[in-house]
């Protein structure tokens, strides 16, 4: 897991460089461990409908679901049930977080947090928007689940290559601040 500071520093840039549009989080963790999938919406806004997924769950089946100043179990895939709340309930300043409990290697996957900022002015109903992409890796033991092994793939292909890459100074620093 990244340090608080580092955790800081991705919040930030991932701010800055978003602008209002989507970020994406690379995020570790190793079973039995507690994990916040970020996401937040403008500061001041009312929150209609917030939508957390993962994009291997079937249509209608949510991590989280949260409409109209309440979350609905009902919408909520059964491995998620007494496993996630929002990091600040009262979602002040934004944080639409969400804490996931004890996390199991089934717990790998691309999460996705989708927001409907509620507005009585509007003439149609809005449509959710993506806001946050966490692709969370739960790994046991160093061991990421999967077959590769020791820099081999499981067709003995070595994995182990030497690259020279040419990047902004800024995107370094995400890489590696961020990892």
């Amino acid at each position: 897991m990244a340090s608080s500071s580092t955790a800081v520093f991705c919040a930030f840039w991932c701010s800055f460089i978003s602008l209002g549009s989507k970020c994406e989080d690379q995020l570790k963790a190793t079973p039995g461990e507690d994990v916040v999938l970020r996401c937040r919406a403008p500061r001041e806004a009312a929150i209609g409908l917030m939508e957390w997924t993962r994009r291997d769950l079937k249509s209608g089946d949510y991590v989280f679901f949260y409409r109209d100043g309440n979350s609905h179990n009902s919408f909520q895939h059964p491995s998620f049930h007494g496993r996630v709340e929002l990091k600040d309930p009262e979602m002040k300043h934004g944080d639409v977080s969400l804490i996931l409990k004890n996390v199991t290697i089934n717990d790998t996957g691309i999460y996705e947090c989708w927001i409907i900022i509620s507005n009585s002015g509007r003439t149609q109903p809005a449509e959710p928007q993506l806001t946050n992409i966490t692709n969370l890796t739960v790994t046991e033991s160093g061991h990421t689940a999967g077959n590769i092994t020791a820099g081999n793939t499981t067709d003995g292909e070595n994995t182990r290559g030497h690259y020279v890459l040419i990047v902004p100074f800024g995107l370094i620093a995400v890489v590696l601040g961020c990892s």
